[in-house]
């Protein structure tokens, strides 16, 4: 009996010895487990969220990189797609975007002042005038203009004089219509610009433009749209052209006379040389940009007569023109739909095909895959009932040609004969009244004052004759 009594005494009294010992050790224990481990942050931007304008412009920020700028516009785009001033993007990723974008600070616009400085007053090609554009596309826009300036796409080109305006060539007007083409992807916008500057460049189109001979200019403008002097419903000029004349007689003596051209070339081993049948191409759209599309945004009495006029309507007669005909023509409809697609995007806005023959949409199965998208959604085939109805949408009666039931009569080839409107801004010089043939330009006066100047050269000796000046922002005398 005592034994066991001193059995369960030692047994209890050796159990909290036994915690005491143990409590050092969990303390211990504790002690030598790893330190904690901090909290992950992950930062999500949320893909839905809804990015607003900012209710005041004065005080609206604008992006300070490729990648918010094109995040925006999409999120806008998902937000509001009703909205006309929203442009669908083309996948452009934020790391291209971020490549793309140079390591610039943040532009400062804190004024409306500041916003116009960056886009002018007269670029905006969407018909709208420059305050009602979004600061979205502003800041595409911005981040455009400031990629190119980084890279030197803006700088003078190369071939025109002192006073010679940039009208056509790298104005922001021009930019404008390179960012609207790519639905304001400022990389892809960017990547095309480089390459029609680097064409231009390697090719020296402003000094060929210069001494280009007057014979040779006019034998060209007859293949292509050219202007007729007349412009349509929005001031934008409506060239013409007649197919049939393009007949095979006519193309074999335009390569011979090309094929006799000595053309001056630049040194530099960089791709990009074109044959001297585009290069006449070129002088043909310069003209248009240069000296046609400067001239009509000058005329006041307008619709939005406040912004420059960047596209503009074609007329295109395919009567009577044979499937063996189009079938020999193949690579010059190829050629002519990369010039203008490459190197004048968003010139067109409106082509109308008329007499078009029956099999017409074998030969359409084919120019589908030469022509750029954006230009396919801007033809229009008029079947003979709807010829005079859908002209007249666009073009005043007096500006249709007599054949599609206007008043208007039209020569292929023939000289511009201008609107009265057109005519009025100009104060001719004499002994001139009339444009004359061959390539035009503006040259830049000061204090807004501009002096049409008639270039190219005659029985091998350059041209440089004034025809008529224009004052910008002057009304026309009654």
């Amino acid at each position: 009996m005592i034994c066991l009594l001193r059995f369960f005494r030692y047994r209890f009294e050796a159990r909290p010895a036994e915690q005491k010992r143990l409590e050092p050790q969990l303390v211990e224990s504790k002690s030598q487990s790893p330190p904690p481990i901090p909290p992950f942050k992950l930062y999500i931007t949320p893909p839905s969220t809804p990015v607003k304008e900012h209710p005041n412009r004065d005080s609206a920020d604008v992006s300070s990189s490729d990648t918010t700028v094109c995040r925006k516009v999409e999120i806008e785009k998902k937000a509001s797609p009703s909205s006309p001033r929203s442009f669908p993007l083309s996948g452009q990723s934020s790391k291209k975007a971020h490549e793309a974008a140079p390591p610039s600070p943040t532009p400062s616009v804190s004024s409306k002042k500041s916003i116009k400085s960056s886009a002018s007053t007269k670029s905006d090609t969407a018909g709208m005038p420059i305050e009602r554009r979004s600061t979205l596309e502003d800041s595409a826009f911005d981040s455009f203009k400031r990629l190119c300036e980084v890279h030197g796409l803006l700088k003078r080109p190369a071939g025109l004089s002192e006073h010679d305006v940039v009208d056509g060539i790298n104005d922001e007007a021009t930019l404008l219509r390179f960012v609207y083409a790519k639905q304001c992807d400022v990389s892809v916008a960017h990547r095309q610009f480089k390459e029609a500057f680097l064409v231009r460049e390697v090719n020296q189109l402003c000094s060929f433009y210069e001494g280009i001979d007057v014979h040779a200019y006019e034998e060209t403008r007859n293949l292509y749209p050219h202007w007729i002097g007349r412009r349509d419903k929005k001031g934008q000029p409506i060239c013409m052209l007649d197919f049939g004349k393009l007949d095979s007689k006519t193309m074999a003596a335009f390569k011979e006379s090309s094929a006799k051209m000595e053309v001056e070339r630049s040194n530099l081993k960089i791709p990009g040389i074109v044959s001297t049948e585009m290069l006449r191409a070129f002088t043909i759209f310069d003209t248009l940009t240069r000296f046609v599309m400067p001239l009509c945004s000058a005329v006041p009495n307008r619709k939005h007569s406040e912004i420059a006029v960047t596209k503009m309507v074609c007329v295109v007669d395919i009567s009577g023109v044979g499937l063996r005909q189009f079938w020999n023509m193949r690579g010059y409809m190829q050629n002519f739909s990369k010039l203008v697609g490459i190197n004048y995007p968003e010139i067109l806005d409106h082509v109308f095909v008329i007499g078009a023959p029956s099999y017409f949409p074998t030969v359409w199965s084919w120019i589908k895959k030469w022509v750029d998208a954006n230009t396919v959604k801007k033809l229009h085939i008029l079947q003979p009932l709807e010829v005079l109805p859908t002209l007249q949408q666009h073009l005043e009666l007096e500006n249709i040609a007599q054949k599609f039931g206007g008043n208007f009569e039209y020569e292929h080839g023939m000289a511009p004969k201008l609107d009265p409107e057109v005519r009025e801004v100009l104060q001719w010089l004499p002994p001139n009244a009339s444009l004359p043939m061959g390539p035009l330009k503006w040259i830049d006066q000061g204090k807004g004052e501009r002096i049409v100047v008639a270039v190219g050269s005659s029985e091998g000796r350059e041209r440089w004759e004034k025809v008529a000046s224009l004052h910008l922002g002057r009304k026309p005398t009654t």
